[in-house]
């Protein structure tokens, strides 16, 4: 696939950050689901006078936090890292199955087409004389009482992550005899935008 999104830099990463900088794939990932969730938390819930792209937007944030907070743990590619979740909500066996329920929505719902719970089709087949009729029924949920847990167990991974990628940073300064610096805020983020186009 060709690579569309290139964040600015001046050469090949030094072989000595190479597991920072799969921390740093970790730190997008989690921070990026944040902002997710909290736009699915924060958009009004359906109801009777909602629209069909009421409905799509209110997926759609749902879909991309599963997603972006699920990439932490399913397999990655090249110079990029999975956790173990066993790890990350090591003696929080509450989390764990919160966990387990957001991974779950990925495979059945998100990435994958298995009984979810959080959508139905049917058919309805009615005969008459000269025909059949076919109507079409759908039904979709969405987990808003279980938004509270997601952000739980997000909250715990970030703390993991950020933890981790602390500890090696420090483990690097003691390899390395030097300091790092850490850039914050705009200061630490250069990025370049480019259309996906021909």
């Amino acid at each position: 696939m060709r690579q569309l999104a290139q964040a600015a830099n001046e050469g090949p990463i030094d072989e000595r950050f190479q597991e920072l900088q799969r921390w740093t794939y970790l730190m997008m990932q989690v921070h990026w689901a944040d902002l997710y969730l909290k736009l699915a938390e924060d958009a009004p819930w359906l109801n009777s006078s909602s629209t069909i792209l009421d409905l799509v937007t209110q997926q759609g944030f749902l879909a991309n936090f599963v997603i972006t907070y699920s990439r932490c743990f399913v397999q990655s590619g090249p110079g990029r890292s999975s956790l173990d979740a066993s790890k990350v909500f090591e003696n929080d066996d509450y989390l764990l199955r919160v966990h387990e329920r957001i991974i779950e929505i990925r495979h059945k719902s998100v990435a994958h087409n298995d009984a979810s719970g959080l959508d139905d089709v049917r058919i309805n087949v009615t005969e008459n004389d000269s025909e059949f009729v076919v109507s079409h029924s759908m039904g979709i949920a969405l987990p808003y009482h279980e938004y509270e847990h997601y952000r739980k167990a997000h909250r715990k991974l970030e703390v993991f992550i950020v933890d981790a990628s602390e500890r090696h940073r420090a483990s690097l300064e003691k390899r390395l005899g030097k300091s790092i610096r850490t850039l914050q805020g705009e200061q630490g983020v250069a990025a370049e935008s480019d259309r996906a186009g021909g």
